[in-house]
Protein backbone atom coordinates (compact mmCIF):
# COMPACT_ATOMS: atom_id res chain seq x y z
CA UNK A 1 0.00 0.00 0.00
CA UNK A 2 1.47 3.34 -1.05
CA UNK A 3 1.10 5.70 1.90
CA UNK A 4 3.33 7.80 4.14
CA UNK A 5 5.50 5.93 6.64
CA UNK A 6 7.31 7.81 9.40
CA UNK A 7 10.97 6.75 9.47
CA UNK A 8 14.25 8.39 10.40
CA UNK A 9 16.06 8.14 7.06
CA UNK A 10 18.03 10.37 4.73
CA UNK A 11 15.14 10.79 2.29
CA UNK A 12 12.63 11.57 5.06
CA UNK A 13 14.81 14.54 6.07
CA UNK A 14 14.86 15.92 2.51
CA UNK A 15 12.58 18.92 2.00
CA UNK A 16 9.30 18.45 0.16
CA UNK A 17 10.24 21.08 -2.42
CA UNK A 18 13.35 19.08 -3.40
CA UNK A 19 11.25 15.93 -3.83
CA UNK A 20 8.70 17.85 -5.90
CA UNK A 21 11.54 18.92 -8.19
CA UNK A 22 12.60 15.27 -8.36
CA UNK A 23 9.09 14.31 -9.55
CA UNK A 24 9.15 17.03 -12.19
CA UNK A 25 12.58 15.93 -13.43
CA UNK A 26 11.42 12.30 -13.63
CA UNK A 27 8.29 13.14 -15.63
CA UNK A 28 10.12 15.43 -18.03
CA UNK A 29 12.93 12.92 -18.56
CA UNK A 30 10.45 10.14 -19.36
CA UNK A 31 8.87 12.34 -22.05
CA UNK A 32 12.02 13.92 -23.46
CA UNK A 33 13.88 10.65 -24.09
CA UNK A 34 12.03 9.19 -27.08
CA UNK A 35 14.74 7.40 -29.05
CA UNK A 36 14.44 3.60 -28.66
CA UNK A 37 18.12 2.86 -28.06
CA UNK A 38 18.63 5.87 -25.82
CA UNK A 39 15.64 4.82 -23.70
CA UNK A 40 17.31 1.48 -23.01
CA UNK A 41 20.67 3.10 -22.24
CA UNK A 42 19.72 6.28 -20.35
CA UNK A 43 16.54 5.52 -18.42
CA UNK A 44 18.01 2.55 -16.46
CA UNK A 45 20.55 4.98 -15.00
CA UNK A 46 17.74 7.13 -13.56
CA UNK A 47 15.88 4.02 -12.39
CA UNK A 48 19.00 2.72 -10.61
CA UNK A 49 19.52 6.03 -8.80
CA UNK A 50 15.85 6.12 -7.74
CA UNK A 51 16.06 2.54 -6.43
CA UNK A 52 19.21 3.48 -4.51
CA UNK A 53 17.20 6.15 -2.71
CA UNK A 54 14.48 3.55 -2.17
CA UNK A 55 17.13 1.66 -0.20
CA UNK A 56 18.09 4.78 1.75
CA UNK A 57 14.41 5.48 2.51
CA UNK A 58 13.93 1.87 3.74
CA UNK A 59 10.82 1.43 1.61
CA UNK A 60 9.06 -1.84 2.38
CA UNK A 61 9.03 -3.56 -1.01
CA UNK A 62 6.62 -6.25 0.25
CA UNK A 63 3.83 -3.66 0.46
CA UNK A 64 4.23 -3.00 -3.26
CA UNK A 65 3.88 -6.63 -4.30
CA UNK A 66 0.55 -6.14 -6.09
CA UNK A 67 1.96 -3.14 -7.94
CA UNK A 68 4.88 -5.29 -9.10
CA UNK A 69 2.52 -7.99 -10.39
CA UNK A 70 0.44 -5.39 -12.23
CA UNK A 71 3.53 -3.85 -13.83
CA UNK A 72 4.86 -7.27 -14.87
CA UNK A 73 1.60 -8.10 -16.66
CA UNK A 74 1.45 -4.62 -18.23
CA UNK A 75 5.06 -4.84 -19.44
CA UNK A 76 4.47 -8.27 -20.97
CA UNK A 77 1.43 -6.96 -22.86
CA UNK A 78 3.31 -3.86 -24.07
CA UNK A 79 6.34 -5.83 -25.27
CA UNK A 80 4.20 -8.41 -27.09
CA UNK A 81 2.10 -5.71 -28.77
CA UNK A 82 5.12 -3.70 -29.88
CA UNK A 83 6.99 -6.82 -30.98
CA UNK A 84 4.19 -7.93 -33.29
CA UNK A 85 2.73 -4.58 -34.38
CA UNK A 86 5.85 -2.41 -34.84
CA UNK A 87 6.41 -2.21 -38.59
CA UNK A 88 8.71 0.72 -39.40
CA UNK A 89 12.10 0.76 -41.09
CA UNK A 90 14.31 -2.30 -41.42
CA UNK A 91 12.96 -5.23 -39.38
CA UNK A 92 14.75 -8.23 -37.90
CA UNK A 93 12.33 -11.12 -37.17
CA UNK A 94 13.05 -13.09 -33.99
CA UNK A 95 10.29 -15.67 -34.28
CA UNK A 96 7.08 -16.21 -36.22
CA UNK A 97 3.63 -17.47 -35.16
CA UNK A 98 2.08 -17.43 -38.61
CA UNK A 99 1.13 -15.22 -41.53
CA UNK A 100 -1.29 -12.68 -40.06
CA UNK A 101 -1.71 -9.69 -42.34
CA UNK A 102 -3.01 -6.35 -41.06
CA UNK A 103 -3.15 -3.35 -43.42
CA UNK A 104 -0.93 -5.22 -45.82
CA UNK A 105 1.74 -6.06 -43.23
CA UNK A 106 2.48 -9.41 -41.61
CA UNK A 107 1.99 -8.96 -37.86
CA UNK A 108 2.66 -12.63 -37.18
CA UNK A 109 6.40 -11.93 -36.87
CA UNK A 110 7.90 -10.80 -33.59
CA UNK A 111 10.69 -8.37 -34.48
CA UNK A 112 13.81 -7.24 -32.65
CA UNK A 113 13.01 -3.58 -33.37
CA UNK A 114 9.53 -3.99 -31.88
CA UNK A 115 11.00 -5.68 -28.82
CA UNK A 116 13.44 -2.80 -28.30
CA UNK A 117 10.59 -0.33 -28.74
CA UNK A 118 8.47 -2.19 -26.18
CA UNK A 119 11.30 -2.34 -23.64
CA UNK A 120 11.81 1.42 -24.06
CA UNK A 121 8.12 2.12 -23.37
CA UNK A 122 8.25 -0.12 -20.30
CA UNK A 123 11.31 1.70 -19.00
CA UNK A 124 9.55 5.04 -19.34
CA UNK A 125 6.55 3.71 -17.40
CA UNK A 126 8.80 2.19 -14.73
CA UNK A 127 10.80 5.40 -14.44
CA UNK A 128 7.63 7.32 -13.52
CA UNK A 129 5.99 4.64 -11.40
CA UNK A 130 8.92 4.00 -9.04
CA UNK A 131 9.29 7.73 -8.36
CA UNK A 132 5.80 7.89 -6.82
CA UNK A 133 6.47 5.63 -3.78
CA UNK A 134 9.74 7.45 -3.12
CA UNK A 135 7.79 10.71 -2.86
CA UNK A 136 4.53 9.58 -1.25
CA UNK A 137 6.01 7.17 1.31
CA UNK A 138 8.57 9.71 2.58
CA UNK A 139 6.46 12.90 2.59
CA UNK A 140 3.72 13.52 5.14
CA UNK A 141 0.46 15.11 3.92
CA UNK A 142 1.03 18.10 6.22
CA UNK A 143 4.46 18.80 4.73
CA UNK A 144 3.11 18.45 1.22
CA UNK A 145 0.19 20.79 1.94
CA UNK A 146 2.35 23.59 3.29
CA UNK A 147 4.90 23.16 0.49
CA UNK A 148 2.20 23.50 -2.18
CA UNK A 149 0.75 26.49 -0.37
CA UNK A 150 4.25 27.99 -0.21
CA UNK A 151 4.48 27.74 -4.02
CA UNK A 152 1.22 29.69 -4.30
CA UNK A 153 -1.16 26.82 -5.08
CA UNK A 154 -4.74 27.76 -3.99
CA UNK A 155 -5.85 26.16 -0.74
CA UNK A 156 -8.84 24.48 -2.32
CA UNK A 157 -6.68 22.77 -4.94
CA UNK A 158 -4.23 21.70 -2.23
CA UNK A 159 -7.02 20.08 -0.22
CA UNK A 160 -8.48 18.35 -3.29
CA UNK A 161 -5.04 17.00 -4.17
CA UNK A 162 -4.36 15.75 -0.64
CA UNK A 163 -7.78 14.16 -0.28
CA UNK A 164 -7.27 12.40 -3.60
CA UNK A 165 -3.91 11.01 -2.47
CA UNK A 166 -5.25 9.97 0.95
CA UNK A 167 -8.20 8.15 -0.62
CA UNK A 168 -5.92 5.82 -2.61
CA UNK A 169 -4.86 3.80 0.49
CA UNK A 170 -8.36 4.33 1.93
CA UNK A 171 -9.93 2.56 -1.04
CA UNK A 172 -7.46 -0.31 -0.72
CA UNK A 173 -8.07 -0.59 3.02
CA UNK A 174 -11.85 -0.47 2.60
CA UNK A 175 -11.66 -3.09 -0.14
CA UNK A 176 -9.69 -5.43 2.15
CA UNK A 177 -12.20 -4.87 4.98
CA UNK A 178 -15.14 -5.81 2.71
CA UNK A 179 -13.34 -8.89 1.40
CA UNK A 180 -12.60 -9.99 4.99
CA UNK A 181 -16.28 -9.50 5.85
CA UNK A 182 -17.25 -11.63 2.86
CA UNK A 183 -14.85 -14.33 4.05
CA UNK A 184 -16.41 -14.35 7.54
CA UNK A 185 -19.85 -14.77 5.99
CA UNK A 186 -18.65 -17.55 3.71
CA UNK A 187 -19.36 -15.56 0.55
CA UNK A 188 -15.74 -15.26 -0.57
CA UNK A 189 -13.88 -18.54 -1.01
CA UNK A 190 -10.27 -18.77 -2.09
CA UNK A 191 -10.81 -22.05 -3.98
CA UNK A 192 -13.79 -20.76 -5.97
CA UNK A 193 -13.29 -20.28 -9.69
CA UNK A 194 -13.23 -16.90 -11.41
CA UNK A 195 -16.85 -17.03 -12.57
CA UNK A 196 -18.13 -17.80 -9.05
CA UNK A 197 -16.05 -14.96 -7.58
CA UNK A 198 -17.36 -12.54 -10.19
CA UNK A 199 -20.96 -13.57 -9.60
CA UNK A 200 -20.97 -13.72 -5.79
CA UNK A 201 -18.30 -11.20 -4.82
CA UNK A 202 -17.05 -8.70 -7.37
CA UNK A 203 -20.41 -7.83 -8.96
CA UNK A 204 -21.82 -6.93 -5.52
CA UNK A 205 -18.61 -5.34 -4.22
CA UNK A 206 -19.04 -1.80 -5.71
CA UNK A 207 -22.19 -1.04 -3.66
CA UNK A 208 -20.72 -1.49 -0.13
CA UNK A 209 -17.44 0.02 -1.32
CA UNK A 210 -19.19 3.14 -2.65
CA UNK A 211 -21.35 3.54 0.49
CA UNK A 212 -18.35 3.13 2.78
CA UNK A 213 -16.29 5.68 0.83
CA UNK A 214 -19.27 8.06 0.79
CA UNK A 215 -19.46 7.87 4.59
CA UNK A 216 -15.71 8.53 4.83
CA UNK A 217 -16.13 11.49 2.46
CA UNK A 218 -18.81 13.00 4.70
CA UNK A 219 -16.49 12.54 7.70
CA UNK A 220 -13.73 14.31 5.79
CA UNK A 221 -16.09 17.20 4.97
CA UNK A 222 -17.03 17.59 8.66
CA UNK A 223 -13.35 17.51 9.63
CA UNK A 224 -12.56 20.29 7.14
CA UNK A 225 -15.42 22.43 8.40
CA UNK A 226 -14.39 22.03 12.04
CA UNK A 227 -10.89 23.17 11.06
CA UNK A 228 -12.25 26.36 9.46
CA UNK A 229 -11.46 25.32 5.90
CA UNK A 230 -12.09 28.23 3.57
CA UNK A 231 -11.21 30.86 6.13
CA UNK A 232 -9.49 33.90 4.53
CA UNK A 233 -6.95 34.04 7.33
CA UNK A 234 -3.36 33.05 6.68
CA UNK A 235 -2.54 29.44 7.54
CA UNK A 236 0.48 28.84 9.77
CA UNK A 237 2.23 25.49 10.34
CA UNK A 238 1.38 23.71 13.58
CA UNK A 239 4.50 21.52 13.55
CA UNK A 240 8.21 22.47 13.48
CA UNK A 241 10.11 21.75 10.29
CA UNK A 242 12.89 19.20 10.81
CA UNK A 243 14.16 19.08 7.25
CA UNK A 244 17.89 19.15 6.68
CA UNK A 245 19.09 21.79 4.24
CA UNK A 246 22.31 19.88 3.59
CA UNK A 247 20.54 16.60 2.81
CA UNK A 248 17.98 18.44 0.68
CA UNK A 249 20.77 20.10 -1.30
CA UNK A 250 22.60 16.79 -1.81
CA UNK A 251 19.38 15.12 -2.96
CA UNK A 252 18.51 17.97 -5.30
CA UNK A 253 22.06 18.40 -6.66
CA UNK A 254 22.54 14.67 -7.35
CA UNK A 255 19.30 14.23 -9.31
CA UNK A 256 19.73 17.53 -11.17
CA UNK A 257 23.30 16.64 -12.17
CA UNK A 258 22.28 13.25 -13.55
CA UNK A 259 19.25 14.83 -15.22
CA UNK A 260 21.40 17.36 -17.10
CA UNK A 261 23.95 14.69 -17.98
CA UNK A 262 21.29 12.34 -19.39
CA UNK A 263 19.68 15.16 -21.35
CA UNK A 264 23.06 16.05 -22.80
CA UNK A 265 23.49 12.46 -24.03
CA UNK A 266 19.90 12.49 -25.29
CA UNK A 267 20.16 15.61 -27.44
CA UNK A 268 23.79 15.15 -28.49
CA UNK A 269 23.72 11.37 -28.62
CA UNK A 270 24.74 11.13 -32.26
CA UNK A 271 28.31 11.45 -31.03
CA UNK A 272 27.95 8.41 -28.75
CA UNK A 273 25.04 6.24 -30.02
CA UNK A 274 24.07 4.99 -33.47
CA UNK A 275 20.81 6.10 -34.98
CA UNK A 276 17.67 4.40 -33.70
CA UNK A 277 15.33 2.30 -35.77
Amino acid sequence: MIEYEFKDTFVHHVSTSAKLVFLFLTLSLAFLVQDSLKEIILLPVWIFITLFFWFLAKIDVKKLGKLGIFLAILFLIVIMMEGFLYRYGHLTPLFKVGNLYLLGKNVGEFTLEGFIRGVGVCLRILCVVISIPLFVMTTSPEELAFSLAFFGVPKRLVVVFLVGISFIPTVQRTYNEIINAYKLKGIYREKANVIQKLKKVYFSLPIPLFLSLLAKGITTQISLETRAFGSPRKITPVFPSEKSKVKSFVFYFLFLSFYLLLLFYNFFGELFFPKSF
